[in-house]
Parts: structure tokens; C-alpha cells; sequence
């Protein structure tokens, strides 16, 4: 690895970026090579800016036209996520809407978490 000047303020990358249209559930999917370079499985979390975008092809121009970061949200089947209804309502956001989605970091269940859970039945006296 060559040298690397460390007096400079390091910036943190995105782990990857898509857009995709809102779906009338509030879903978006994460393209699957997305999701296979950086091994995201269903029920694993994400941690993402969700921005409400435009394109006008005749400017070539991305417009932001809001966005709301930090925004953590469980993978479903099929790479499917769920913007939540909070941030939805907040970019005014509707079905068919493009968004622009900017993963920032992958969170994993611990494997036999379920495990550890007891389940206690109680019984009526």
C-alpha cells in the first residue's frame, strides 16, 4: 500500500449508490451486484441517506430536492428495503418518485442470535 499523508482529514466514502423508483409500498431495491459485493442478506441492516432526486436530460442535471440521512432499514427478499413512512412523509415522497439512495454502512445480526431468547408461557390462576 503506498504512503498515505495521515495530517489530512479522512472523508468517509459511501459504500455504494443507486437510484430506483418508490414503489406503492414504499419499497426500494438494492441492485443485486450492490448486494453481492458487499454481501447484504436478508435481514441484515443498512444504514443510508435517502435523497428525494429529479433528472432533467436536457440540463443533464441530478436536482436534490430533499434528503434525510442516517436513516437505518432492514433488508427484505429480494433486496427489497422499506423507506420509512416518517421519511417518506417528511421528502414528500409518493409511488413511482425516483430517490436516490446512499448506502453508508452494513449491520449484521449476530448468527444464532434467536437462540437467546427464552420464550416463557405463563399460565392463568
Amino acid at each position: 500500500m503506498p504512503d498515505q499523508d495521515t495530517s489530512k482529514a479522512r472523508v468517509a466514502e459511501p459504500l455504494a449508490k443507486f437510484h430506483a423508483r418508490l414503489d406503492r409500498d414504499g419499497r426500494v431495491t438494492i441492485p443485486r451486484h450492490v448486494r453481492t459485493v458487499f454481501h447484504i442478506n436478508k435481514d441484515d441492516y443498512i444504514k443510508a441517506t435517502i435523497r428525494r432526486v429529479y433528472v432533467d436530460l436536457g440540463l443533464k442535471t441530478i436536482f436534490i430536492l430533499g434528503e434525510d440521512t442516517g436513516v437505518i432499514m432492514r433488508v427484505g427478499r429480494g433486496g427489497m428495503v422499506t423507506i420509512p413512512q416518517k421519511v417518506r412523509e417528511e421528502l414528500q415522497l409518493d409511488p413511482g418518485d425516483l430517490v436516490e439512495v446512499i448506502i453508508e454502512n452494513v449491520f449484521k445480526l449476530k448468527t444464532g442470535y434467536e437462540r437467546e431468547f427464552r420464550y416463557v408461557r405463563e399460565t392463568k390462576k
